[in-house]
């Protein structure tokens, strides 16, 4: 099996599916995973995050996850040649790759358009969504035709746009099926472009909001949150 591979912008090539591990309180189980499979450290591409709580000691929160995982890692290398950039007068690293929340119904298309300008690489985790697409006629026409899975047809429309994909599943067959992808037709692409248009299917990353006009999202009108909004809960990109 060939997975599909997406160059980041340091050269650096990255598998454009990968399996999601829920909130990273599993490090230690991760790392234990990694060590008893017998599959060459060089063949396992493993990412960790910087989490918003760490922003004020990034060194201290990447050697916590290494320690965690009791993985190697080139960390010396990197880091030394992170500080002779900041050595340069520059305050800030141009990002790799950006993880973001991203499926039909949260496309994120101005973002992807920007990273990409920028050549910086989306990874989108909860690329499948929610439950809305089991039930959505037009993504399962689409599923019928391919002779796949909805799951598949979705992680194919995230890779095909140029973005990786990190599913969860703790089912195994699930999650070799999500390593499985179908070519999209651009009417396909089309579909699941714009499905996020269709009233009450736009995902905002504090919930699904009212399909009425006038509607709020936790409290906050559409307005407070500078949403697009036109008649029908429509949002206009």
């Amino acid at each position: 099996m060939t997975i599909p591979q997406l160059k980041l912008n340091n050269g650096t090539e990255m598998p454009a599916i990968g399996i999601g591990c829920d909130f990273s309180r599993n490090e230690y189980s991760v790392g234990k995973a990694i060590r008893e499979s017998n599959i060459p450290r060089s063949e396992i591409f493993l990412v960790t995050k910087l989490s918003s709580e760490d922003h004020a000691r990034p060194l201290e929160a990447l050697q916590r996850s290494l320690d965690k995982l009791g993985v190697a890692s080139p960390f010396t290398e990197t880091w030394k040649m992170m500080e002779s950039l900041v050595e340069t007068g520059l305050l800030s690293i141009k990002p790799v790759t950006n993880q973001v929340e991203a499926h039909p119904l949260l496309p994120q298309h101005d973002l992807l358009d920007y990273c990409s300008s920028h050549d910086i690489t989306i990874t989108a985790y909860s690329p499948v969504g929610k439950h809305k697409f089991a039930t959505e006629p037009s993504v399962l026409k689409i599923a019928q035709q391919k002779g796949a899975s909805v799951a598949q047809v979705l992680l194919s429309w995230g890779v095909q746009r140029g973005t990786a994909v990190i599913p969860k599943s703790l089912n195994e067959t699930r999650q070799k099926e999500n390593l499985i992808l179908v070519t999209l037709e651009e009417q396909d692409m089309h579909v699941l472009d714009n499905l996020h248009r269709q009233q009450g299917m736009h995902r905002s990353v504090c919930g699904f909001h009212s399909s009425e006009l006038g509607g709020s999202c936790f409290g906050w009108t559409y307005a407070q949150l500078g949403w697009d909004m036109v008649e029908g809960g429509i949002m206009r990109t």
